[in-house]
């Protein structure tokens, strides 16, 4: 009976922890871009308000790769575009946890400032950064709150409309 137990609880908090489904039947753990986290005022910084701040998951997402060592198109070319892609994600976040600063302490989508990416662009410009580029690296890239939560960068883009019909809900 102990081991039936030992088995339950395992299985259980296995399946809290956020897994994704896969066609082949393969149970996948959810990769997350960046954990967000809330640095707490320090008594050396006398009282001075908490900040955010965030941990990549994976140092390949944010680094930057030299192209000087290869001859092949195809590798240059990929290197090239992985480093694209990593800047822009580097830079969505960052502005994200600037922008939404609010939602990110409260974790309550009350506090989500409405956005769209026409807005987002032109409060945060990147060269080469567009409402296309911006429109797909934002579908699948999560972060982990500093509540725990698991949440696609994409639900931060949120119209005015959208908040409307949320509070009136409440």
């Amino acid at each position: 009976m102990r081991k039936y137990l030992i088995y339950i609880e395992k299985s259980t908090k296995e399946l809290a922890e956020p897994y994704l489904g896969s066609s082949s039947g393969i149970i996948k753990k959810k990769l997350f871009y960046a954990m967000i986290m809330i640095d707490s005022a320090c008594p050396a910084t006398n009282g001075a308000k908490s900040r955010l701040r965030f941990e990549v998951s994976d140092n390949r997402l944010e680094n930057i790769y030299s192209t000087e060592n290869f001859n092949e198109n195809k590798i240059i070319c990929s290197l090239k575009w992985i480093n694209t892609r990593n800047e822009f994600s580097l830079h969505i976040l960052k502005s994200l946890l600037d922008y939404q600063t609010e939602y990110w302490f409260s974790g309550k989508e009350i506090d989500l400032k409405p956005l769209t990416f026409k807005h987002f662009l032109s409060l945060y410009p990147f060269q080469y950064l567009d409402q296309t580029r911006l429109s797909r690296l934002i579908k699948n890239l999560l972060v982990m709150s500093p509540h725990g939560q698991l949440i696609y960068l994409k639900n931060l883009f949120i119209s005015k409309k959208n908040i409307m019909h949320f509070l009136l809900r409440i």
